[in-house]
């Protein structure tokens, strides 16, 4: 799959949800993945409560310690520990074969927050990087 003005990108909204939800629509959307084809997914969704956040290769007791009573998720993805809530929170999901998976983590990242930043702008709303 390549990447360019054509390419059919679906966005999906669905608001506020417990943090175990949030990440169970996740983990379902990335083992439906292949089914995208030529496409891409941006989710976009918020926590109904402040949560904890950790990647798949993270341990949850480690995680837990330093959480402060926050309930804590594992996300089906990777990536370090993140503290949500009033966040806006994006997901995007990339089937096999796409470019995507040929560009380092950083790159995907960087690539997909400018984009989302761009259209926010546009939209004329506020962005700032942290």
């Amino acid at each position: 799959m390549t990447f360019n003005a054509d390419t059919k990108v679906f966005l999906f909204r669905n608001g506020a949800a417990s943090p175990f939800h949030n990440m169970a629509i996740d983990e379902a959307l990335l083992e439906k993945s292949r089914l995208l084809e030529d496409c891409l997914l941006l989710r976009f969704y918020s926590w109904s409560t402040p949560c904890v956040s950790f990647g798949y290769t993270q341990r949850y007791t480690d995680v837990a310690a330093g959480a402060g009573g926050l309930p804590v998720v594992r996300r089906p993805t990777g990536g370090g520990v993140v503290h949500h809530g009033d966040d806006f929170t994006y997901s995007a999901v990339i089937p096999p074969g796409s470019v995507f998976f040929s560009m380092n983590r950083r790159a995907i990242y960087i690539f997909f927050h400018a984009a989302i930043a761009g259209a926010l702008k546009r939209l004329k709303v506020s962005v700032t990087d942290k």
